[in-house]
């Protein structure tokens, strides 16, 4: 009886094991407001901001800011793009003309494109990609980039 009891404990103890439904670690990305995968790891920012300036001139730009807070300089993009004076297409790549990418050293964004896809009075969203070097020629290639400003 003493063999028969081990057993049954054991096979009881397997099966209710395997019904144990183990939490998935929380998305560390939930609460982005833009992401990218900087040489193909993905990085996540929770303060994201989209502006314009000198809109419907010859001199109007773009002005996309990633960063992980408001106070924090660990790790950020900001990037200007050139857009036309007729005004913003949908859907359409607009150049980026200068740039930076601090993570943790400073890398200068030498190409790389924004494509806004949604533009309204509620949010600005849309895609990047770029390139960016540093001083000492290491390169960072940040694609994939996504992100979602609400107005």
């Amino acid at each position: 009886m003493n063999k028969y009891f081990r057993f049954t404990l054991i096979v009881c103890v397997m099966h209710l094991s395997s019904c144990v439904d183990y939490a998935e670690k929380p998305d560390p990305c939930s609460k982005a407001t833009g992401t990218v995968a900087v040489n193909n790891n993905k990085k996540c920012f929770v303060d994201t901001n989209v502006n314009f300036q000198f809109e419907n001139t010859p001199n109007a730009i773009g002005n996309l800011t990633l960063a992980h807070s408001q106070d924090s300089f660990d790790e950020n993009l900001v990037v200007f793009f050139k857009i036309p004076q007729a005004g913003i297409e949908l859907n359409t790549p607009y150049a980026i003309t200068e740039g930076d990418y601090h993570s943790p050293e400073r890398m200068t964004v030498i190409s790389g494109t924004v494509t806004l896809t949604v533009y309204n009075q509620d949010e600005i969203s849309g895609t990047f990609q770029a390139v960016a070097e540093s001083q000492n020629s290491t390169t960072a290639s940040l694609t994939e980039g996504k992100f979602k400003y609400k107005l």
